[in-house]
């Protein structure tokens, strides 16, 4: 049986960095991200614009006093934070177990991906895992697809789906030259 996307973005995030400074998580949902970054950052800002999304971060997060959590829509990524990170992690799609209709949208995604790669320090690392399976999803992956192809040739693209047909992809996408999936220190 293939990976659990979330399995296989966590397992890759580890096998890059041993530790960054400053993570964001820019869709934060239920909270499993916020708290996964919270044992890799010295300081996590975790954002959604569902109320529902940031208590259940909150509630996730009380025990980790390094996590900041605000209820903001991801295309304002810019007005809550000017901090370089190291690490930015967005969940397109939908709030899982939720009975609200709300689904991220192009509209708001692609100036949320153009803010985190002027946030983004040079190594950093734009997680993107795009849920395709519900209205709107397919739509919102096209136009996440195009974004990424627009991207220089500095950008190394590295991607996971466990092949069934509108299963989630996850994106691995940094701006470096030389060993694109690492940033631990070889002794």
């Amino acid at each position: 049986m293939a990976d659990n996307i979330n399995t296989v973005n966590h397992r890759w995030i580890r096998e890059a960095f041993d530790h960054v400074e400053f993570a964001i998580d820019a869709t934060c949902g239920g909270g499993n991200d916020t708290v996964f970054l919270a044992a890799l950052a010295t300081e996590v800002l975790a954002l959604d614009i569902q109320a529902e999304a940031v208590t259940k971060t909150r509630k996730k997060a009380a025990a980790f006093p390094n996590i900041t959590v605000v209820q903001a829509d991801h295309a304002e990524l810019t007005r809550w934070t000017d901090h370089p990170a190291e690490i930015i992690v967005f969940n397109f799609g939908y709030l899982p177990h939720s009975c609200s209709p709300m689904i991220t949208t192009p509209k708001t995604t692609l100036p949320a991906l153009d803010a985190a790669r002027s946030l983004l320090k040079p190594d950093g690392l734009l997680s993107l895992a795009c849920y395709r399976g519900h209205a709107g999803g397919m739509e919102e992956w096209q136009a996440i697809v195009s974004w990424i192809e627009q991207l220089d040739s500095s950008w190394s693209v590295r991607t996971y789906t466990d092949g069934r047909p509108q299963a989630p992809i996850l994106y691995h996408l940094r701006r470096m030259e030389i060993n694109p999936f690492s940033t631990k220190k070889e002794s």
